[in-house]
């Protein structure tokens, strides 16, 4: 850790499925700290000498061209999806956000010990959440 992922081209619905069956569980997700637009991977250390620092590990990839620097990993519950018009979200409708965008909404677990009581069950997050945080 840290470590560069390349982001994902548009939503995959088997998110939005799998995030549905861990509903109020908690699970770990990637958190990244910086993000290098314009890039191919093996670059990022001239593109975004800033976000760069030695050590870094780059993962190489393709279909987009930007890059997220995953920093950690955060214990997150998530209370609500909606796929398209599936469901009703609270922070969804508080927000008017429109009702065909999907959303998962949670919240980040405060003074969490990693290793207890995560589902062993879970989905394996991989970069897509990274490409639903915007």
């Amino acid at each position: 850790m840290p470590h560069w992922f390349p982001g994902k081209n548009g939503v995959s619905a088997s998110v939005f499925d799998a995030a549905s069956d861990i509903k109020y569980k908690t699970v770990l997700v990637p958190v990244f700290n910086a993000m290098c637009s314009d890039t191919t991977g093996n670059d990022i250390p001239t593109t975004c000498p800033t976000e760069y620092e030695e050590g870094d590990v780059i993962s190489a990839g393709s279909g987009s061209s930007i890059y997220y620097r995953v920093a950690s990993f955060a214990p997150f519950v998530v209370t609500c999806v909606s796929k398209n018009n599936s469901q009703k979200c609270p922070a969804k409708s508080f927000s008017n956000i429109k009702s065909n965008i999907s959303t998962i909404e949670g919240y980040f677990v405060s003074g969490y010990i990693a290793g207890i009581n995560i589902d062993p069950d879970g989905f394996d997050l991989g970069v897509y959440i990274i490409s639903l945080t915007k």
